[in-house]
């Protein structure tokens, strides 16, 4: 599955209701270099693992999503259970980098 760009809070909550195994949110910015090299490890990611739903974020447009989930600095990628990651901390955990994120789909 290719990653999904959310343009709002209703279609986060969207594709949250609609995911049924891993979701990956991944906080962004447009200016962060690290998340422009972290670009194709996400897209490796989604691609390696057709049943996650990797959600892209971007923190300066939506700020208030990241200030719900915790996501001070980017990248930040949580993953977690579909319907268990509503908040931080409540099923999502923090994985320090794009390149990661395959070993932790699998947990």
């Amino acid at each position: 599955m290719p990653t999904i760009k959310i343009e709002s809070d209703e279609q986060l909550s969207a594709e949250l209701s609609k995911a049924t195994g891993k979701v990956v949110l991944a906080f962004q910015k447009s200016d962060c270099e690290p998340c422009e090299n972290d670009k194709a490890n996400l897209e490796a990611v989604a691609a390696g693992n057709p049943d996650a739903t990797i959600l892209t974020i971007d923190v300066e447009a939506h700020d208030a999503i990241a200030e719900r989930y915790g996501a001070e600095a980017t990248p930040t990628y949580l993953v977690g259970d579909a319907k268990k990651c509503s908040r931080r901390g409540r099923g999502c955990v923090e994985v320090p980098w794009a390149a990661d994120l395959g070993e932790a789909l699998k947990k």
